[in-house]
C-alpha cells in the first residue's frame, strides 16, 4: 500500500511577518479613526457647552441692564473706569446704575486683585459715596468684583457693547478655545427705563 503525500506545509518567516505588518497597519488606521473620531465629539461637545453659556452670559446681561436705572455708559475698556469718559461707539464694558442707586460695571478684562482671569464675565460694583448726581467717588477697597458665569478651562470670553438708534444696547459675545472661535451670538437688549446714554466721568478716585 502506497503512503500518501504530506503537501500541507507551514507558513514561512516573511509570510509570517508580512501578516503581522498587514494587522499593524490595519490596527493603526483604525486607531487613527477612533483618534480622529473623539477629537470630532470634543470639538462639537465644546460648541454646544460655549452656546450653552453664551446662552446663560446674555440673558444674565439683558434682565440686568433691561432694569437700568439713573444711567448707562460705555468704555472701550473697563480696566480703569475712574476719572474716565465713555465711549462714543463700541466698547467692552459697560456701566449703569443698579435698581438700588449703585453703580455697577461689567467687564470680560479680568481684576488682578481679586485674581479673576481675563476671558470671564465679572460684576465690579462699590457703594458710591456722593460728589453729584451722577459722580461717585470710589476706592479700591470699596470695590467688590463678582465672577458671575464660570467658564469651562480653556474657554475664553469676550463681549462688546454699543448703543443702538433706539433705547437700547446690542451685545455682541463670542466664546474661543486656544485663539479660535467656536461660538457667538447677539442680542439686543431694549432699556425699559430709558436711562440716559452718557459719557462725562461718573466715578473719581478718592483723594
Amino acid at each position: 500500500m502506497k503512503r500518501q503525500k504530506n503537501d500541507r506545509r507551514g507558513s514561512t518567516l516573511v509570510e509570517l511577518m508580512a501578516a503581522m505588518g498587514l494587522m499593524c497597519l490595519v490596527m493603526t488606521m483604525a486607531a487613527g479613526c477612533m483618534l480622529s473620531g473623539g477629537a470630532v465629539l470634543r470639538r462639537v461637545e465644546r460648541g454646544n457647552h460655549a452656546r450653552l453659556l453664551l446662552d446663560q452670559t446674555l440673558t444674565l446681561l439683558q434682565e440686568e441692564l433691561e432694569n437700568s436705572c439713573g444711567y448707562i455708559k460705555i468704555y472701550e475698556s473697563g480696566l480703569d473706569t475712574a476719572d474716565r469718559e465713555g465711549a462714543l461707539g463700541p466698547g467692552r464694558a459697560i456701566e449703569y446704575l443698579d435698581a438700588a442707586g449703585c453703580p455697577t460695571l461689567y467687564i470680560t478684562e479680568g481684576c488682578a486683585g481679586c485674581g479673576i482671569p481675563e476671558g470671564v464675565l465679572i460684576r465690579r460694583s462699590w457703594e458710591p459715596v456722593g460728589r453729584g448726581a451722577d459722580t461717585w467717588e470710589i476706592t479700591a477697597e470699596e470695590e467688590r468684583c463678582e465672577e458671575m458665569i464660570p467658564l469651562s478651562r480653556g474657554l475664553f470670553l469676550q463681549i462688546e457693547y454699543s448703543f443702538t438708534e433706539a433705547a437700547g444696547v446690542l451685545i455682541s459675545a463670542e466664546v474661543s478655545w486656544r485663539q479660535e472661535v467656536i461660538a457667538r451670538q447677539e442680542r439686543t437688549v431694549s432699556l425699559r427705563h430709558e436711562p440716559p446714554r452718557i459719557t462725562a466721568v461718573t466715578a473719581v478716585k478718592e483723594k
